[in-house]
Formats: C-alpha cells, sequence, structure tokens
C-alpha cells in the first residue's frame, strides 16, 4: 500500500457498471522521480477500467445466479418431500380402506 501523503501525483478514476453504477474508484499515485501522469496514461486506464466494470458486472450476476440456483434447488427438496409425505399418507389410507371394507 502506497501512502497517498508521500505521492506527487494522483490518478483516481471510476469503476462504473455497463448501467452507470459507481462500483469502485481506482487511485493510482507517483511519486515525483516517475514524474506526472500523462493525458495516454488516462486513456489506458479508461480503457482497461470499461472492461473491469463489464467484468464486475458479469461476476456479480454470476454470483447472483448461484444463490438463486442453490434456493431453488432447496425449495424443490421441500416440495419433493412434502409430496412424497402426502403420497405416504394416502397409501396408508388406501390400506386401511381395504382392511377395513372386507
Amino acid at each position: 500500500m502506497v501512502d497517498p501523503n508521500l505521492a506527487a501525483f494522483i490518478l483516481a478514476h471510476p469503476i462504473q457498471q455497463p448501467d452507470g453504477e459507481l462500483t469502485g474508484v481506482l487511485e493510482l499515485y507517483r511519486n515525483s522521480e516517475e514524474g506526472p501522469f500523462y493525458e495516454e496514461d488516462e486513456e489506458i486506464i479508461n480503457s482497461y477500467l470499461v472492461w473491469g466494470g463489464i467484468a464486475l458486472h458479469y461476476a456479480e450476476m454470476y454470483t447472483n445466479m448461484a444463490r438463486q440456483r442453490k434456493l431453488n434447488h432447496f425449495l424443490l427438496a421441500v416440495v419433493r418431500s412434502i409430496f412424497q409425505d402426502m403420497i405416504s399418507m394416502d397409501s396408508v389410507i388406501v390400506k386401511i380402506m381395504v382392511r377395513t371394507c372386507c
């Protein structure tokens, strides 16, 4: 980690989602020996951050879909269990009715 108080030049650039939502801020520091940031540096950073924002967006979507998939599997297991219990109860009732009938 660089101490911002020791940096002579600072370049900060927003990291945005494709919908414009701010995800974070990239901060770059240079000391006086390395010289200032130039417009070319900003253009390079901007081009990388566009792709970085898209990658973060897709990673978030994947995480949300995985969470939803896990919930769906859980709910399916619960429903299967309920229906299994219902089928078991139906078979018990049928057996009782068959035995009492004759």
